[in-house]
């Protein structure tokens, strides 16, 4: 939440994965708490086509109701051969340069999804500010 070497703390999660629009976009939905407050997060990602065809790009856009304002974060990124789904953009913060955030999402099995974000300094440097690891009821 801060950077490091700011102390990590757990909090009950959950995350809906669900594709929307006749199958062609995923939406994933996460609730979570921080200091006693709930908090939401919604991300919609799509594959970009080419011809028909899966080109490994893919794109979206990302609200959460703690690490945002009100304009949601458009997502780039890509698939890569492993099936790790790493996307990100950046958000105004001045008066300083445009900070980032980096998000991934793999499912490790057939019932694990593992979410995780991290920010990004106007350097380039990351830090990792969330790690979800869900598991299907």
């Amino acid at each position: 939440m801060e950077p490091p070497p700011a102390p990590s703390f757990l909090s009950d999660s959950t995350l809906r994965a669900v594709p929307v629009a006749g199958g062609r976009f995923l939406q994933l939905a996460y609730t979570w708490s921080h200091e006693g407050r709930d908090h939401e997060g919604v991300m919609l990602l799509v594959p970009e086509l080419k011809k028909g065809v899966a080109s490994g790009a893919w794109s979206g856009a990302w609200v959460d109701s703690w690490h945002q304002s009100n304009e949601p974060l458009a997502l780039r990124g890509t698939l890569d051969a492993s099936g790790l789904l790493s996307v990100g953009g950046t958000f105004p913060a001045p008066p300083d340069p445009d900070w980032g955030w980096r998000i991934t999402v793999e499912s490790p099995g057939p019932d694990i999804l593992h979410l995780t974000m991290y920010v990004a300094t106007p350097a380039g440097e990351e830090s990792l500010a969330v790690k979800g690891e869900y598991t299907r009821e």
